[in-house]
């Protein structure tokens, strides 16, 4: 019988870095499967040129690096590696250019989805650098799940366009969610067959991965497997400061309930969130709550006077 073939999608910008730590740790990984390294690049020319260098040093397994030609998209490149996959690809996995995977992750998701064919993605838990789970701390939780802000269960996406963490809770077993989180996930080739993620989003394409996978789970289960770790470093580059990424945070979650959301309450919930995120700032002691609340007060006459291009075209009903 001959192995499964995994390609492995990573979409970058400036991180050489990073990225050679990601592929180091890749290549770390102990598969019984044939591997294809894919590289979707839109840096500049000189850091181009490192990852270039690191790339072909890669030993495990072949590998395609491609100089994005368009401005740099995180959705786009996706999409734009997608479509150019080796043929014989049987699993895709999609891993952020700043991650750290523990040993058995490209084995584990793969089996899963070989051994369960009602699987359509599959991703790990998120942890610590020194391995423990990577959990927001849950203060104030009975207000925030009062306020549609959370979810006792892992992966949820509530009719506010919040989320509770896909990746980021504790579970014991392998756990249905609603969504994956993009930095680190696999899925069947079919479902690349037949899924996109949204063009419309640009630069670092906010919840282009909760649109992406939400919509897949529509036809198919989506789930996390805790035997499965990785660490997202969270590469400080190519990122919004706190105010303008609560500004487009607010902004993108908008678009998330108009465009997946069918309920009649999906909005008023949103905007019952939105009040309770500014309670919550105005309680809060972090020095950062100040620019987040800020960058909400920013976006809220965005949303209301649909002001920005992700918001021009209202979604099919």
């Amino acid at each position: 019988m001959s192995m499964p073939v995994y390609a492995i999608l990573i979409v970058t910008r400036n991180r050489p870095v990073f990225l050679a730590s990601t592929l180091d740790s890749i290549q770390k990984q102990d598969v019984t499967a044939s591997v294809r390294l894919l590289v979707v690049d839109a840096s500049d020319p000189a850091e181009a040129e490192k990852n270039r260098s690191t790339i072909s040093q890669f030993e495990a397994g072949e590998t395609i690096h491609i100089l994005y030609p368009d401005a740099p998209s995180t959705a786009r490149q996706r999409n734009f590696g997608f479509d150019r996959l080796p043929e014989d690809t049987e699993v895709v996995f999609l891993l952020d250019d700043d991650v750290e995977l523990t040993s058995g992750y490209l084995q584990t998701l793969g089996n899963a989805l070989v051994e369960d064919r009602t699987l359509g993605a599959i991703g790990g838990l998120k942890l610590k650098p020194d391995g423990s789970h990577d959990v927001t701390p849950s203060g104030y939780m009975w207000l925030r799940r009062f306020f549609c802000l959370d979810h006792p269960k892992a992966g949820r996406l509530l009719l506010s366009g919040c989320t509770s963490p896909a990746n980021g809770r504790p579970v014991r077993q392998r756990t249905d969610v609603e969504w994956l989180s993009g930095f680190g996930m696999a899925l069947r080739r079919e479902v690349v067959d037949s899924f996109r993620t949204d063009s419309i989003l640009t630069g670092y394409s906010l919840h282009e991965d909760l649109d992406f996978t939400y919509r897949i789970g529509k036809e198919w289960r989506l789930a996390i497997d805790p035997s499965a770790g990785l660490i997202h470093h969270n590469a400080p580059s190519n990122r919004f400061s706190r105010r303008d990424y609560a500004m487009r945070l607010l902004i993108h979650r908008y678009w998330i309930v108009e465009k997946n959301i069918r309920h009649p309450l999906k909005k008023p919930a949103f905007w019952w969130a939105t009040l309770g995120q500014m309670l919550l700032l105005t309680l809060s002691r972090n020095p950062s709550a100040t620019d987040v609340r800020k960058g909400i007060t920013r976006a809220i006459p965005v949303v209301l006077r649909r002001m920005d291009p992700i918001l021009a075209k209202r979604p099919e009903a």
